[in-house]
């Protein structure tokens, strides 16, 4: 055997042209003699392959997953499986089948060289081994299957352009509603995605003499040197191909009946076109011109059909506007049932609900999806059921197509949650062929019910707190006018002063009632600015100071120098009044307490009396109209029972919050917090 050799002038050639692939390529050499294998390897590595060695041939499979070689050496004479044997079962697995496999034999004749060959090898290098020889085949091999494979995944990948083209030419062909849009989506798609340099698309213009005029294209190519080629396509009726310096242009004319109208021409790289690829651009242009000849008919067939309408042309127009007319009066119909507050519900001649639009979702509690299809008696009190089908039976006898239901009597619905709200409703019917479909429109008056209850009771309140003053004011002129009682006598000047202070209630009652009407309409406007809750505490002590020495009371006062961003008449009014009902109410002789306290972002002011107490279930209502404790609070303490309510409206108009707490027998304290300037 020979030693390790530098490269000769004989294979710089193929040296410099696997430059790239010496450092990663990995030669397996099997060979069952230690000293061959021994020498392989010192010959091929100063060449940049890495050699990996392999004495036992049972262990090739192993060692040829293991290492995953670029080439194989195989030597033919081996114990228990010869190189033959080993190549025939590399040949066999789809996995290796593409390996480059190299003999290594002593034998010569025709025979072994033949049966080496046979089962599939590439070459072989007869022993002694030739040192250059040997490195030369290998590299050569080495670039050959590296070309192989690079021209192999450049064909799979024109392959697949071809293919993706091809298919999307197909989806354009089965979905064109016109010749123009076909062609140039043709254009497009084989230039964009078959990666042609150019396409255009022409038609016969004329036949004597012949010209083509271009309809469609995409690509910059010149197309004037095109067009000889393309009329000799027209003329013979067949593909030709041109090569243009490393270009191809393939012209494919249109036929139909064996008539060319048109012409088809694809400018591209050589690679890009070979026999199979043209066939297949043939048949694509075959049903092209197929698809051009269907839209034409069907464009003409569309043209007979519009001069046989054109009689009826003013009647379709006027069709198709009421058909647009009701489309539009369905679509707001629609829009207005379901952005409607109120419940819209249809029924069908069962009773079973098939409309039930927002509205009804949000009054009765169920989705639509939860009641479609269900009884209309699902909505309905047990009690009203019968009734009701009793009603909408009637109805359907009845002349008139629409009627309001509950003239005779109040009628109610009941939500999911089993609870029960008074109702007003009406009910429609329409005719459709055999079935009748019932409409009803209803509203829930609960709140309605609750205001015209709360203005009932407002009104004889009113009514009441206005008569008892008038009363005493009347009975006391009526006396003194009468002339019974002399004008300077005592009872006279009593009669008088009870005029005066009921003149005075009546007054601070409407002002009271004026004053809530406009705080809690928004027409007060409250004219905010920065105070220091410790003047504001100065400011209500001060104004309610002689009422708490009349009475013998004590304000205990616990101020607090902080920022408040308020109306100061308006809060002034609030501690004035929560202090001249502690004084009203608390025991002779006690305190009243007045704190401010900053919590957060908040100031809490606390009233706090030692009086007799507000009862667990007056504390919310405390805070209503005319609520006090008894009837005789309005005639004992002086007041009009809008104190609080006028308290409870400033403080919401300041972002506050306002309650109280209270034990009976034990006192109250009122509290209220206002943000931080």
């Amino acid at each position: 055997m020979q030693q390790a050799i530098e490269p000769s002038p004989l294979s710089a050639s193929v040296i410099e042209e696997v430059e790239d692939e010496r450092a990663v390529a990995r030669i397996l050499v099997v060979d069952d003699d230690p000293k061959i294998l021994a020498v392989l390897e010192t010959l091929l590595a100063p060449w940049g392959l890495q050699v990996w060695t392999l004495e036992n041939p049972q262990n090739f499979y192993n060692t040829l997953q293991t290492v995953k070689p670029d080439l194989v050496l195989l030597d033919i004479e081996m114990p228990q499986i010869s190189g033959i044997e080993l190549c025939q079962q590399v040949r066999n697995d789809s996995d290796w089948s593409d390996l480059p496999i190299l003999f290594l034999t002593v034998h010569n004749d025709a025979g072994i060289i033949n049966q080496v060959f046979t089962v599939g090898a590439d070459d072989f290098v007869s022993k002694p081994i030739i040192g250059p020889e040997l490195v030369t085949r290998i590299l050569n091999r080495l670039e050959r299957n590296k070309l192989r494979r690079k021209h192999a995944q450049a064909s799979l990948r024109h392959i697949n352009r071809m293919l993706k083209a091809l298919s999307a030419c197909n989806k354009s062909l089965l979905r064109a509603q016109n010749e123009v849009d076909l062609l140039r989506d043709i254009c497009n798609i084989l230039t964009e995605i078959g990666k042609y340099k150019s396409v255009w698309v022409g038609f016969v213009e004329t036949e004597e003499p012949l010209s083509i005029v271009s309809v469609a294209s995409s690509g910059n190519t010149e197309r004037t040197n095109l067009l000889d080629v393309a009329i000799k396509a027209v003329t013979t009726a067949k593909t030709f191909i041109i090569k243009q310096e490393n270009n191809i242009s393939v012209s494919i004319p249109l036929i139909w009946k064996q008539k060319p109208f048109g012409i088809i021409n694809i400018f591209g790289e050589p690679d890009t076109f070979d026999t199979e690829f043209i066939k297949q651009l043939e048949q694509l242009t075959a049903d092209l011109a197929y698809g051009i000849i269907s839209l034409r008919r069907e464009q003409e067939r569309t043209n007979e059909l519009v001069k046989v309408n054109q009689t009826l042309q003013c009647e379709l127009e006027r069709r198709l506007q009421m058909q647009e007319a009701l489309r539009n009066s369905q679509a707001l119909f629609e829009g207005i049932v379901s952005i409607a507050s109120d419940a819209i519900i249809s029924i069908d001649s069962q009773q079973c609900i098939t409309l039930f639009n927002s509205g009804a979702e949000r009054i009765f509690g169920y989705l639509a999806s939860e009641v479609l299809g269900e009884p209309l008696d699902l909505l309905l009190p047990q009690r009203y059921t019968k009734i009701h089908r009793r009603h909408v039976s009637e109805f359907e006898t009845s002349p008139n197509p629409s009627r309001k239901m509950g003239e005779r009597r109040e009628i109610y619905g009941k939500r999911k949650d089993g609870t029960e709200f008074p109702a007003e409703a009406s009910i429609s019917k329409l005719k459709l062929g055999d079935e009748t479909v019932y409409t009803v429109y209803l509203q829930d008056v609960s709140d309605r019910k609750q205001i015209e209850r709360m203005k009932n009771e407002f009104i004889s309140v009113v009514s009441h707190e206005l008569r008892t003053p008038l009363t005493s004011i009347h009975g006391s002129l009526g006396m003194l006018a009468s002339g019974l009682l002399k004008p300077d006598s005592q009872q006279s000047q009593r009669l008088l002063q009870i005029a005066t202070d009921s003149t005075e209630r009546l007054v601070r009652l409407i002002n009271d009632i004026l004053d809530i009407e406009r705080i809690e309409s928004g027409r007060v406007k409250m004219s905010k600015q920065i105070c220091n809750a410790a003047d504001l505490i100065t400011e209500a002590v001060n104004v309610i100071q002689p009422l708490a020495e009349k009475a013998g009371i004590v304000l205990s006062v616990t101020k607090l120098s902080v920022d408040v961003w308020v109306d100061p008449d308006r809060i002034v009014q609030t501690l004035t009044n929560l202090l001249s009902n502690a004084i009203k109410f608390a025991k002779p002789d006690t305190n009243v307490w007045l704190e401010a306290k900053q919590q957060d972002k908040e100031v809490l002011f606390i009233v706090r009396d030692n009086g007799r107490g507000i009862a667990s279930d007056k504390l919310e209502i405390i805070f209503e109209r005319f609520e006090q404790l008894d009837a005789s609070d309005a005639r004992r303490q002086d007041g009009t029972g809008l104190g609080l309510a006028i308290c409870k409206s400033i403080i919401q108009q300041h972002n506050g919050n306002i309650w109280v707490e209270s034990t009976l027998g034990e006192g109250s304290t009122f509290y209220f917090t206002i943000p931080i300037g």
